[in-house]
């Protein structure tokens, strides 16, 4: 796994087996979080050890893939760590209505842009630093540190 590392304040992981759109969702994702740590993987098999080595902010992972299914990644990352976003990028809707009732992050379909990928960011299911910015707990608009991290 490599990481483009700025500042460490959000640690992300990206899922994809295409190692060119690997590439090119982290260059999408370093427009919107400059700050962040990067990590890429064209291995959900890898992505799954790191999940459960590592603790991940976010993890952004490709909803088909041949060696295991996103949607099966997804299920066993929240068997080890409940409280992990997820955002999937997928090419259609398929598989949209599973995510939400799994309760992951964010579905965005393809080719998914930087003001929505910013947005799904800045609605975090588990915002990062704990607090929304209402000050509650949980689900909701993201810690204002977040918000800051965020272009």
């Amino acid at each position: 796994m490599s990481f483009m590392n700025c500042d460490k304040t959000m640690r992300i992981m990206i899922v994809n087996e295409e190692k060119k759109c690997l590439e090119a969702e982290r260059e999408l994702l370093c427009g919107v979080v400059p700050d962040a740590e990067i990590g890429c993987t064209d291995s959900p098999v890898k992505a799954l050890e790191l999940a459960e080595k590592e603790t991940f902010d976010v993890i952004i992972t490709e909803a088909m893939m041949e060696q295991m299914h996103g949607m099966i990644l997804a299920r066993k990352i929240f068997q080890k760590k409940r409280r992990t976003n997820i955002i999937f990028f997928a090419d259609t809707k398929e598989y949209a209505l599973d995510a939400i009732r799994m309760f992951v992050s964010d579905y965005l379909l393809k080719p998914v842009s930087k003001e929505r990928l910013r947005l799904s960011l800045k609605n975090l299911r588990y915002p990062v630093g704990g607090h929304r910015a209402d000050g509650n707990r949980g689900r909701g608009t993201a810690a204002p540190i977040l918000k800051s991290m965020i272009r």
